[in-house]
């Protein structure tokens, strides 16, 4: 009640034996509010969420779990920690949730019983923001559907928020990296962006966010990069996808000439898609060092965003390798980007001439959110 957002965290014992529990912080002063909540998880895996939820009847529930996904109400959570009703508000419960409960007398909503890797919010740019505290964003996400990647074959789907069913599912995809979403399509559901790495090739997808249909495809030498996709909103509506690959590859390449170009030293490339130009990337960057992790950052007074990555480069002798961070602005990368014609037969090529194509990509501009 002092209008500052508070936290909620999981907690996991290191001797694994002790129960997973949640825990409330106050934003305002950092000091635990109440005590833990555990919850006694007959699953294992990874651990899942905690993830906040308000349904469409503004109650709110929390999403965790371990490799499994269960639901709580934020109500319980608060009265079990602190020992005092939580406000009207959270006190509210959505019907169709409340009948998923295993018996009246459990604390807990089943929400999927498959072997979750990853849950996350079906929110546009959100995917490498995952983390993100800002308000626009926490809000965004907390109401949207949430897309799964289950077990050891990276299957994708889709679950309905007001009643957790699955809009759709995909399978297997061998992903193992976070999918971005982000939107390709005019339906304003976002679209996913994933990518698989078999035989010395990656295949990059964008599958429909409202029914898993392939939207966009291509093959490219395979980076042997684990880093995460990208989406960046612009400020027309759409995104631009950011993806790590090598060298696009013609449908006709066979797999053995893919896999000895991939055994060769890799020079990765970053490359932005953008859903007006489906047959052209632009490539804004590339290296040979192993790119580790990236994320996205928006400049909102600049109408910018920054990609920044952390990077490793070997050294010479029995030094570690060194770790490098860069940030590289994503407009005055796309003024110096090489455009590049997707070597695929299938797909119309661009009518526009290079000129035309360059002048559209140097007017892009980002935004964190489409409702800003």
């Amino acid at each position: 009640r002092d209008a500052f957002p508070d936290l909620l965290i999981a907690t996991l014992p290191t001797d694994q034996v002790s129960d997973l529990a949640l825990v409330l912080i106050s934003g305002r002063a950092g000091a635990l509010i109440g005590r833990p909540v555990n919850f006694n998880l007959t699953a294992q895996g990874k651990l899942i969420g905690p993830l906040l939820h308000e349904t469409r009847a503004g109650a709110y529930y929390v999403l965790f779990g371990l490799g499994t996904v269960e639901g709580v109400s934020l109500s319980l959570i608060y009265s079990q920690a602190t020992g005092r009703n939580a406000s009207a508000r959270v006190l509210l419960k959505e019907p169709s949730w409340e009948r998923l409960r295993k018996s009246n007398s459990s604390r807990l909503i089943h929400i999927s019983s498959e072997q979750v890797e990853f849950l996350l919010p079906l929110v546009a740019g959100q995917c490498a923001q995952h983390s993100n505290l800002d308000s626009v964003s926490v809000v965004n996400s907390s109401r949207s559907d949430w897309m799964l990647v289950c077990g050891a074959e990276g299957r994708v789907s889709v679950l309905r928020e007001n009643d957790t069913h699955t809009a759709w599912s995909l399978g297997p995809a061998a992903i193992h990296t976070r999918p971005a979403s982000g939107l390709f399509n005019d339906d304003s559901v976002p679209d996913l962006l994933i990518h698989q790495s078999a035989n010395g090739v990656r295949k990059v997808q964008i599958l429909d966010g409202a029914r898993g249909r392939s939207l966009w495809e291509a093959g490219f030498v395979c980076p042997r990069l684990a880093v995460e996709d990208s989406s960046v909103l612009t400020s027309s509506g759409q995104s631009v996808f950011l993806f790590w690959a090598g060298d696009p590859l013609s449908p006709a390449l066979n797999v053995t000439k893919a896999t000895s170009q991939a055994a060769e030293p890799v020079l990765r490339k970053l490359f932005l898609l953008h859903p007006f130009y489906p047959t052209i990337l632009l490539q804004l960057s590339s290296t040979t060092d192993t790119v580790l992790t990236a994320t996205v950052s928006y400049q909102p007074q600049q109408k910018d965003a920054s990609y920044i990555s952390v990077s490793s480069r070997p050294t010479s002798g029995r030094r570690p390798a060194e770790q490098l961070l860069k940030s590289l602005s994503l407009r005055a990368a796309i003024a110096d980007a090489q455009i590049l014609q997707l070597p695929d037969a299938s797909r119309d090529a661009s009518p526009d001439t290079p000129f035309h194509v360059s002048k559209f990509f140097r007017r892009l501009s980002f935004k964190q959110d489409i409702n800003m």
